[in-house]
């Protein structure tokens, strides 16, 4: 036999690192999940951008504490594409004494056309003159919308991308014309380049009426921002606004929230559905560690234990990653927030799947690490019957894996006497290198 030129580093990679690689890439959900964990990461990076922005950079506002959120319905219209009339908000905005100042606003896709392109559909917003101030926010360059604006203005505030993208970010484009929907508005001024409300797409701003001169012409609103004064309370705030609806029978019960609980609204079922099944997974590799801890015979293989529960640790977090990032690039605000969402049974019916989703998570890992060696967490390979039907309770049939290292052997058994019963595992000592020295004609008696 010809002697191996190879490096002993290459053997003991191709023996402890490439192989168990290769064993544990072998799982076919485990390489699904780190496809879509990998996929997410690189199409929704503008969503998980925003999330991080979110949770730990704070709203872009003033004194975000006191502003509130307003619906006029119970109900996810916050977000969506066709809210509440406008008759159910003018008489909070005429006698409200709560709020420093309240502002409405409805969400839009606009066709934009500027200095002779072709019109593009874009999203945007139509706010009234309230807006910036009760966010506590100025422009960049310019102004931002004002009060008389709203009958008399064709002023847009356009958002800091926007004026790079299509005005070449140059100081003279404010001042300019833009036509947005066949009417020609002046630029008034740019928003900073962290400004965001709901959404980090929509990309303009432009004025909102709301007492037109007949009811059918009233508009329908999305929601209502406001800015709560000093050392005033939320729950103030609600019995007044459902006073004013009483007094003027507007059958309404207004829900208020925290501006920041309502946008971080969306991605809370997911944060928690997620740290549950984390939790689950990790409870059960310590109850399972601390089985090995009791048991005399397994004692000698802590340092294995230890490892096969890191690794099952490891695969419930990546396909955590990767549900979590599934759920933020499809229904986190920041890509949907102007279009439909449906009703709240439809995001109820959501977070059932997502819960389902995360269980079936938790129950895979549990499987995939089973059927795993406990030394070189390889795949344990030719199953064989062994038992007998016919004689169940001395002799109980069951399945027998072996490691294909020949580092031990589980069996497991197709009958239950005891409910939820472990699986047997065996380990073998050196089990190959025992084989190889019988083999040897010196050794053989």
């Amino acid at each position: 036999m010809v002697p191996s030129t190879r490096l002993a580093i290459f053997d003991w990679a191709e023996e402890h690192v490439f192989s168990r690689a290769r064993s544990i890439g072998r799982s076919l959900s485990l390489l699904i999940a780190a496809a879509i964990c990998t996929t997410i990461l690189a199409v929704a990076s503008g969503a998980l951008h925003h999330a991080w922005e979110l949770y730990f950079q704070g709203l872009p506002y003033s004194d975000p504490q006191r502003l509130v959120a307003v619906t006029g319905i119970r109900g996810p219209t916050w977000r969506a594409a066709v809210g509440t009339s406008s008759r159910l908000f003018l008489p909070w905005f005429k006698e409200d004494q709560m709020f420093e100042r309240l502002a409405a606003f409805r969400w839009e896709t606009f066709a934009v056309s500027a200095e002779g392109r072709a019109p593009e559909f874009v999203p945007g917003a139509r706010v009234t003159g309230e807006f910036f101030p009760a966010l506590g926010v100025k422009a960049q360059y310019g102004r931002t919308i004002l009060p008389d604006d709203e009958i008399s203005g064709r002023v847009v505030v356009v958002s800091s991308s926007f004026w790079q993208r299509h005005l070449g970010a140059r100081p003279g484009a404010i001042g300019g014309k833009l036509t947005i929907n066949g009417e020609t508005f002046t630029i008034g001024g740019v928003m900073p380049p962290r400004f965001w409300f709901i959404s980090q797409d929509v990309q303009f701003w432009v004025p909102l009426e709301l007492e037109a001169p007949g009811p059918s012409q009233r508009p329908m609103l999305c929601g209502v921002i406001g800015r709560l004064r000093p050392l005033i309370a939320l729950d103030q705030a609600r019995w007044e606004l459902r006073d004013i609806a009483a007094r003027h029978k507007l059958y309404s019960k207004p829900r208020l929230s925290w501006l920041e609980d309502e946008i971080l609204r969306d991605m809370t079922p997911a944060v928690a559905i997620l740290g549950i099944s984390l939790a689950a997974v990790s409870l059960i590799a310590l109850l399972r560690f601390v089985q090995a801890l009791a048991d005399r015979r397994e004692r000698a293989h802590l340092a294995d234990a230890a490892r096969g529960m890191g690794c099952l640790v490891a695969k419930a977090l990546l396909g955590s990653l990767a549900l979590g990032g599934l759920w933020v690039a499809l229904l986190d605000p920041a890509r949907q927030p102007m279009y439909g969402r449906g009703n709240g049974e439809s995001m109820a019916f959501l977070v059932w799947l997502f819960g389902l989703a995360c269980w079936g998570l938790v129950w895979w890992c549990l499987l995939d690490q089973r059927y795993r060696c406990r030394v070189c967490l390889r795949r344990l390979r030719m199953p064989v019957d062994t038992g007998s039907w016919s004689t169940p309770l001395l002799n109980r049939p069951g399945t027998e894996y072996i490691c294909p290292f020949g580092h031990g052997k589980m069996n497991v058994s197709s009958v239950r006497l005891f409910g939820a019963e472990s699986e047997r595992w065996t380990y073998f000592g050196n089990f190959w290198d025992e084989l190889e020295l019988q083999s040897t004609p010196g050794n053989q008696s």
